[in-house]
Parts: C-alpha cells; sequence; structure tokens
C-alpha cells in the first residue's frame, strides 16, 4: 500500500499528499498501468483506422470515380456500432486502473485478471456514464448560451436595436448602462466558468464507484460521487489542476512533435497534396495517442486516491473490493 502521508483518517489529504501518491502507485505498476492504457487506446485506435477504407469508398462514389455502393450504408453502420464497443471498453479499460490503484491503497490488491473481469461486465455502463455526463455538462453550457444570448439582444436593444422590437432605445447614448453590460458579460463569464470547474470537480470520480461498488450502475455512480465530494469540490480542483500541470509538459510535446512533423514533411512534400495532409494527420494522432497512453495511468490514478480519500473520511477505512476472488493472487 502506498502511504498517504501524515494525514489522519479524519482529516483531508492535502494536494501534495494525493498528486504523489498517485504518482508513486504508478511508478511502482508502471509496466502494468502502461499496458492496460495501450490497450484502452487500441480501441479507440482501431476504429479510427477501419474508417479509412470507408471514407476511400464515399469520396470515390462522390467524385464519381465508382459507382455508389449499396454497402456503404451497412459498413457505417457496423462501424459505429464498432466504435461504440470501442468506447466502452476504452471506458472499462480506463476504469481497471482506478480499481486496482483503489485496491493498493485499501489493502486489498487484485491481479489485473480479476480487476479485469469486474469491469468487463460493466462497460456498457462505463459508456452511458460518460453519456449521462456528457448530457448533463451540456445542459449547463446551454443554460449559459441561452443567458449569453439573453444579454445580446438586450445590448442590441440598447445600441439602437430597439426598433426592430418596439423597445425605446433611450439608452443608446447611455455609457454607464453600457458599462454595466460589458460588467454583467464579464460576470456571466467568470461565473460560467466557475460553475463549470465546480460541477467537473464534483464529478470528477464519477467511474470509480462503478468500478469499486458492487450494486451500482452508472446514475447511481454519478449520484455517489456528487455525495462523496459534498464541501470538497474546492480541494479537488486544486488537485486537478497541480495534475494538469504536471502532464502539460507531455502535452507540449504533442504540439512541438506535431509542428516538426509538418515541418519535415513540408520540406518533402508539397503542403497541398492530399499525401501530406494524410502523414501530417497520422503521424501527429500516433504521437498524440502515444502520449495518452502515459497520461491515463496517472489520471486514473489520481480519481482513486481522491475516491479513496472521500470515502474513507466519510465511511471509514473498513472498505473491501467487491468480488474478489482470493486465489487469484
Amino acid at each position: 500500500m502506498a502511504q498517504l502521508g501524515s494525514s489522519s483518517p479524519a482529516q483531508p489529504l492535502s494536494v501534495g499528499d494525493v498528486v504523489s501518491a498517485s504518482i508513486r502507485l504508478y511508478r511502482s505498476h508502471f509496466k502494468s498501468y502502461l499496458g492496460i492504457a495501450a490497450m484502452a487506446v487500441l480501441w479507440v485506435l482501431i476504429p479510427l483506422v477501419t474508417l479509412i477504407p470507408i471514407v476511400f469508398l464515399m469520396v470515390g462514389a462522390i467524385d464519381g470515380e465508382q459507382s455508389f455502393n449499396p454497402l456503404i450504408p451497412l459498413l457505417l453502420a457496423a462501424w459505429l456500432v464498432f466504435l461504440l464497443y470501442g468506447l466502452a471498453q476504452y471506458l472499462a479499460n480506463s476504469a481497471l486502473i482506478s480499481r486496482l490503484v483503489f485496491g493498493e491503497l485499501a489493502e486489498q490488491p487484485e491481479s489485473v485478471a480479476t480487476a479485469r473481469r469486474y469491469t468487463q461486465t460493466r462497460r456498457w455502463n462505463f459508456l452511458w456514464l460518460s453519456v449521462l455526463l456528457g448530457f448533463l455538462l451540456t445542459a449547463v453550457f446551454l443554460g449559459f448560451y441561452l443567458l449569453i444570448i439573453l444579454l445580446f439582444l438586450l445590448s442590441a436593444i440598447v445600441i439602437g436595436g430597439g426598433a426592430a422590437f418596439g423597445v425605446p432605445t433611450a439608452g443608446i447614448n447611455n455609457p454607464i448602462l453600457f458599462a454595466l453590460l460589458g460588467l454583467l458579460a464579464v460576470v456571466l463569464f467568470f461565473v460560467m466558468v466557475g460553475v463549470l470547474c465546480w460541477i467537473s470537480a464534483r464529478l470528477a470520480v464519477s467511474e470509480v464507484p462503478l468500478a469499486v461498488e458492487d450494486g451500482v450502475r452508472a446514475a447511481a455512480s454519478i449520484r455517489r460521487s456528487w455525495k462523496l465530494s459534498q464541501k470538497n469540490a474546492l480541494r479537488i480542483l486544486l488537485v486537478l489542476l497541480v495534475a494538469f500541470l504536471i502532464t502539460l509538459p507531455l502535452q507540449a510535446i504533442v504540439q512541438i512533435g506535431v509542428l516538426a512533423i509538418q515541418t519535415v514533411l513540408g520540406a518533402q512534400l508539397e503542403q497541398t497534396s492530399p499525401l501530406y495532409t494524410s502523414l501530417s494527420v497520422l503521424l501527429g494522432y500516433i504521437l498524440s495517442f502515444a502520449v495518452s497512453i502515459v497520461i491515463i495511468p496517472f489520471w486514473q490514478a489520481i480519481k482513486a486516491v481522491i475516491y479513496y480519500d472521500l470515502r474513507s473520511r466519510r465511511e471509514g477505512l473498513g472498505l473491501a473490493l467487491r468480488d474478489r476472488t482470493q486465489g487469484d493472487y
């Protein structure tokens, strides 16, 4: 078990404790976690690769070089199913890392095979959970988007567009009103960012209960994260910020690598050629996926440590993994 510092179970772990514990656990299981992350990324990469021949068939049919193939709609439908399955596998493998990390922290270590059997049975729940989170965040964003539209309409009325709505425009030359509208826009922007960050922090460990706890499904896992993170949003947000800053150099490598690839290819090929575009995109994706393989275990470890800390303080340290098979060690 990774030592989490001197904090007692009743006291929250510091930001440094969470991050350092995650790094130590990742480092001590580097090969295992990296292999799981590679498999997760592969499940996303394969559907993207299989889309290439379908795109060529569609482009050929659109350009008139060949007749429309009636199999294209069937191929697209099959590809969509394959993509959803790949995404479910990606999410299940990512959650597998969190389950393994939690097991180490709870002194209930599992073999990779045992933990994988558990998360694989819930792969479609992980996919549904991600869909629910997407709907939730989209609804919040759309709510602020509607407020921004209303603000723009109000601004249009103030600057002289009110006649189109039958509204007087007496405030057109009022600088105080202009200043208030500008201030309102700035405040609304920061409120939107703050609310989105707060919600993201409250839902940061949404998939971990689904990966760890028995009898929990997608919606219940989201509610579990919301309950456990109560009054801890700011601390979780700070942990996520520090984790992001740690991974920032790796993400910068991707950007620098893409620029280097484009420079090298640009010296050999015409930048307007299809080959240049195809190679740039392909090599850029390969580099991005390679860096993702390294980053994913760190983020999943961060989530597991946060979840362990929240749960141990609220429910005590008597935690046990469900469906644990004693003979798999």
